[in-house]
């Protein structure tokens, strides 16, 4: 909103005149879902993405499913490995069980590891491939996420390793990112997040400006 010189009356810029409805009123600006209605499904507070988990029992751990842009994706991952964790009679699904039919066979004969790969490879790949954090990309070949550095001087972009979770690829991007630039480069999360690494950069560069010294 700006004011007018001299009535100090607020007049509307045009982006808000333009949002405006007949009466004259503003919409309400919708809000940002932060919590899932489905079982297994929670929202990642950073990515934006719907992650799916699964209680097991027999190691006392959740059991990561993926991280999806669809909050039905997640759902149904982690009712896929409900129905080969406690059958269909007993599992609380987010769907009707037939919505799976095509999965009966493989439930019997995938293990859950390999049951939660099929169901991820079903989502689309545009849905699967976006990563918000910077240097992180999907990995189709191996169902995970990738980190990638690549040198100032364009050479070859460089693997930094795969990972399960987009935002452990996205920390192992950013310790790189520091290791070779210090303070001066963009991150995905704060560069004081990475003593070590920062530490490592000056003791280089100390060793670089006496190196240099001693050479003139």
């Amino acid at each position: 909103m700006k004011v007018a010189p001299r009535t100090k009356n607020f007049v509307p810029n045009d982006i808000f005149v333009q949002a405006m409805g007949p009466d004259g009123v503003l919409p309400e600006v919708p809000q940002v879902k932060k919590h899932s209605k489905y079982r297994g499904v929670t929202r990642h507070r950073k990515s934006g993405r719907w992650e799916s988990h699964i209680w097991i029992k027999e190691t006392g751990k959740q059991m990561y499913l993926g991280a999806y842009e669809n909050e039905v994706h997640a759902a149904e991952a982690y009712d896929v490995a409900a129905l080969k964790i406690k059958g269909e009679e007993k599992a609380r699904l987010n769907f009707d069980a037939s919505k799976y039919s095509e999965y009966k066979e493989l439930l019997e004969t995938l293990t859950l590891a390999e049951l939660v790969k099929t169901v991820k490879s079903k989502v689309p790949a545009t849905v699967r491939l976006a990563s918000s954090y910077k240097g992180v990309y999907y990995s189709t070949k191996e169902d995970m996420w990738e980190a990638k550095y690549q040198p100032q001087d364009k050479r070859e972009t460089r693997s930094l390793g795969f990972f399960e979770h987009d935002i452990e690829a996205a920390k192992a991007f950013d310790r790189e990112m520091v290791l070779q630039h210090g303070t001066v480069c963009g991150v995905n999360f704060k560069h004081t997040d990475y003593e070590k690494e920062l530490l490592l950069f000056h003791e280089r560069e100390l060793q670089r400006l006496d190196s240099k010294t001693s050479e003139e």
